[in-house]
């Protein structure tokens, strides 16, 4: 059986690793096939997101603070970003009017629950991610 990598050592290589991709997709980016690049931005929005919050975790637990304070930074950002988000849809809304994006009712359905979550009401989400 081969050594475990440490952690931090497997976050050093993936560093080095994503700075080699960002040459290779500015260089090559016409001959990437655009699902692809889909999943990928998929996957490293979700790993900027998971990292960003146990590295902000990290910090308040080492200055002693209460996790606590840092998660509710943490939701408070994520609103932010949301709120970003929607402005920007808004925006792209108003300058295609005649296009409808194809995950609306995903969109719609989602963004139902976080408003009743909002309202205090108990409501479920699928444990799939709905907006793909």
């Amino acid at each position: 059986m081969g050594k475990r990598t440490s952690l931090q050592d497997t976050l050093k290589h993936v560093s080095a690793e994503l700075l080699l991709v960002n040459y290779q997709l500015r260089a090559e980016a016409a001959e990437c096939d655009p699902s692809v690049l889909d999943e990928f931005r998929d996957a490293l929005d979700t790993i900027r997101l998971t990292s960003w919050t146990v590295c902000e975790l990290a910090k308040a637990k080492g200055k002693g603070a209460d996790p606590r304070a840092a998660q509710k930074f943490l939701a408070t950002e994520r609103l932010r970003r949301l709120e970003k988000m929607v402005k920007d849809i808004c925006d792209d809304l108003d300058i295609s009017s005649t296009a409808r994006p194809e995950n609306m009712e995903s969109l719609l359905e989602i963004l139902a629950v976080l408003q009743s979550r909002l309202n205090g009401e108990a409501a479920s989400v699928s444990k799939e991610p709905i907006i793909r």
